[in-house]
């Protein structure tokens, strides 16, 4: 019997633009000459535009039809963004994809008030059901203020194309805007990335407790609520120790009277309680352990009714 050995020398490493390049069957270096002109803002970097790349390849999505695009943020950086018609190949690739529906509700002068989607997989009996309202979701730009059934319409439409088939990662042009076009990117200390009101709520409970003080203090803090509070990290969660969640709660980020996150209005309840489960799930684990004792039976944390269906 031989015992040969067989040494395996590995091809060239094909790079990232070459791999897209070739795609769409272009040049390499008129392709990244390309994308640099016409995807990219001015000011990114080559490790920014690599990331996007990156994005985009796995997705494979392609950046100059405009399926996905760079958005420059207002500090600094990018995020990619993926357009509509990205977001409906996106689905159309999918096996489990059965078709879509949209339905609109108009007001007593027939304006718009609200798109409703369907999107319908092979694979489940019931339908995902996504309602987007022109009130949260209009913004003053000109494609909404010249189409806004259009604008709505698409709005439904990602929104349901990401409840259905779980895309994370990307995002659409109004959630980049808000989210990376409204705050400059800065460098904090650790004191100061801890949100105002948590600062506020400590250094009140931190006067109130110290005991050389003669005089109770006459700040009136009753406007301030008490949910939702930042955790030890600094992160907003609401009395069950819930985290805000994109997507299922509202934008406001604010809770209800029994001091639960309230919900984004037009959100599947089903899909909202499961994400509140998956984020609590460390969080309650941790909880129970620390304070728990060793012969105590542990308690049911699925009994818990959701929050509270109202939204502003």
């Amino acid at each position: 019997m031989s015992h040969e050995l067989t040494t395996v020398t590995p091809g060239p490493r094909v790079s990232l633009i070459a791999t897209m390049a070739n795609r769409y069957g272009m040049d390499p270096q008129a392709f990244q000459s390309v994308i640099r002109s016409t995807v990219m803002p001015s000011s990114a970097t080559n490790e920014q535009m690599a990331a996007f790349l990156m994005v985009a390849n796995e997705y494979d999505l392609n950046p100059v039809t405009k399926e996905i695009y760079a958005f420059p943020a207002k500090g600094g950086g990018v995020t990619p963004v993926v357009g509509i018609d990205g977001w409906v190949n996106l689905a159309q690739r999918r096996k489990e994809f059965d078709g879509m529906e949209h339905e609109y509700a108009h007001d007593a002068n027939g304006k718009p008030v609200s798109c409703t989607c369907r999107i319908y997989r092979n694979d489940r009996t019931r339908p995902v059901v996504v309602t987007e309202f022109m009130d949260e979701c209009a913004r003053n730009t000109d494609p909404w203020r010249s189409h806004p059934r259009r604008m709505l319409r698409h709005k439904a439409t990602i929104q349901a194309i990401r409840y259905a088939f779980g895309f994370s990662g990307i995002k659409d042009e109004d959630d980049a805007e808000v989210i990376y076009g409204q705050a400059t990117v800065i460098e904090q200390t650790p004191v100061d990335s801890q949100p105002a009101r948590a600062r506020l709520m400590a250094q009140a409970a931190k006067q109130a407790s110290t005991p050389t003080d003669p005089h109770p203090t006459t700040e009136d803090s009753s406007d301030i609520p008490e949910w939702p509070r930042a955790n030890e990290s600094g992160e907003l969660v609401d009395v069950r120790g819930c985290p805000w969640i994109e997507g299922a709660h509202s934008v406001g980020k604010t809770c209800t009277d029994a001091g639960e996150w309230r919900r984004k209005r037009g959100a599947d309840p089903e899909l909202i309680a499961r994400l509140e489960q998956e984020a609590m799930r460390p969080v309650s684990t941790e909880i129970a352990a620390d304070s728990m004792p060793d012969d105590a039976p542990a308690d049911d944390a699925g009994e818990r009714e959701p929050g509270s269906d109202d939204d502003e």
